[in-house]
């Protein structure tokens, strides 16, 4: 288990959120994944329901692709995140292009999430609900 810390944790929920509004809808599949990210990254429910419920509006939320401090931290956030992408059945061009920047931003190599794609969608159905937030890391509080 990696600890992950508070600025990283943040990051990977803004981002998260980000890349639910790229499509400009949040299905509710997307919304119960983000829900399990923000509570495994130890945030109340009501901050992520708000949160959730006010992304699609919300034009003060910067729209910069996060960087993170281990890389690590890094691949499991790009898993996150195309899990909760293709939660909904339909992987957004504007989702991957996302996930792409910010694998780019945090030195992954393209040709790593493109083989991430490739294992999710021959491997739909047994990987989709075990989230990478949830198994790798905890929880500290230090910036």
């Amino acid at each position: 288990m990696t600890k992950i810390n508070l600025i990283d944790r943040s990051n990977y929920f803004k981002g998260l959120l980000l890349l639910i509004r790229k499509d400009n809808k949040v299905a509710p599949s997307e919304e119960r994944l983000i829900t399990k990210v923000g509570l495994a990254l130890g945030f109340e429910k009501s901050f992520i329901r708000t949160a959730i419920s006010e992304i699609l509006e919300n034009e003060n939320i910067l729209d910069d692709p996060p960087s993170f401090s281990d890389p690590m931290i890094t691949k499991s956030f790009l898993k996150d995140g195309l899990k909760i992408s293709a939660s909904d059945n339909d992987i957004d061009p504007n989702e991957l292009y996302w996930l792409k920047e910010i694998a780019k931003i945090n030195s992954v190599p393209e040709h790593w999430l493109d083989n991430q794609l490739k294992h999710l969608v021959e491997n739909k159905d047994l990987i989709l609900e075990d989230l990478e937030v949830q198994n790798r890391f905890v929880l500290s509080g230090e910036f």
